[in-house]
C-alpha cells in the first residue's frame, strides 16, 4: 500500500478540511503520534506548506546557480513558470519538482508563507547583482526580492493581456523589459 503524505491529503478536500485524524489515517499513524510531531492542526499545515516552499525553491536554485547575471537568473525563474504551465497544460513532465496541485496550494492557501520565502531565496540573488553593478547601489535588496517574486508569482495566477502568455519567451521578454530595467 502506497503511503500518503499530508499534502496528499489537503489536495482533495483543501487543507481547512482536512483533519488530523485524516492525515494520521493517511500516514497509518494514529492521531496521537501525528501530534507529537504537530501541536495542532495550524502546526502541521504551516509545516507541510513549509516544506512545499521548500522543495519549489530548491528545484529552482538547482537552474539558477550557473547563471551568471540576475538577468539571466530572474529570467529563468520567469521561464521555468512559464514552461510548468505550458508543461502542465500538454502533460510533458516539468523542469521544476511540483505538482499543478501543490503550486496552486502554496499560492492560495499560504502565498503569504511563500511569498516569504520567495523573498529570502531572491535576496542573495539580487545582493550579487548590486554587488556586480548590474543593479542600483541605493535598491533595497529585501524590496526588490519581493517585487521579483510578486511579478514571477503572476505567472501562474494571472493570465497574460497583451502578450502571448503561453509562451516561456514571451515571459522571458516581458520580465527583461519591463521587471529589470526599473532595478538597473
Amino acid at each position: 500500500q502506497r503511503l500518503r503524505t499530508p499534502r496528499s491529503c489537503f489536495v482533495p478536500s483543501g487543507a481547512e478540511r482536512t483533519s488530523m485524524s485524516d492525515v494520521g489515517s493517511a500516514a497509518n499513524l494514529s492521531r496521537g503520534t501525528v501530534y507529537r510531531y504537530f501541536k495542532d492542526r495550524a502546526d502541521l499545515i504551516e509545516g507541510v506548506f513549509g516544506y512545499e516552499s521548500h522543495l519549489f525553491h530548491e528545484s529552482m536554485r538547482k537552474q539558477l546557480d550557473s547563471l551568471g547575471t540576475l538577468e539571466e537568473q530572474v529570467i529563468e525563474c520567469a521561464g521555468i513558470l512559464a514552461s510548468f504551465e505550458h508543461d502542465v497544460a500538454s502533460g510533458a513532465r516539468s523542469r521544476i519538482d511540483v505538482s499543478r496541485e501543490r503550486l496552486a496550494l502554496l499560492l492560495t492557501s499560504h502565498s503569504e508563507p511563500l511569498l516569504r520565502d520567495t523573498i529570502e531565496f531572491l535576496v542573495p540573488y539580487v545582493e550579487a547583482g548590486i554587488e556586480r553593478g548590474e543593479v542600483r547601489s541605493d535598491v533595497n535588496a529585501r524590496l526588490a526580492s519581493e517585487w521579483i517574486g510578486r511579478m514571477l508569482f503572476t505567472i501562474s495566477s494571472m493570465p497574460a493581456v497583451t502578450f502571448k502568455g503561453s509562451d516561456p519567451k514571451a515571459w522571458r521578454r516581458f520580465f527583461r523589459e519591463h521587471v529589470l530595467r526599473g532595478l538597473a
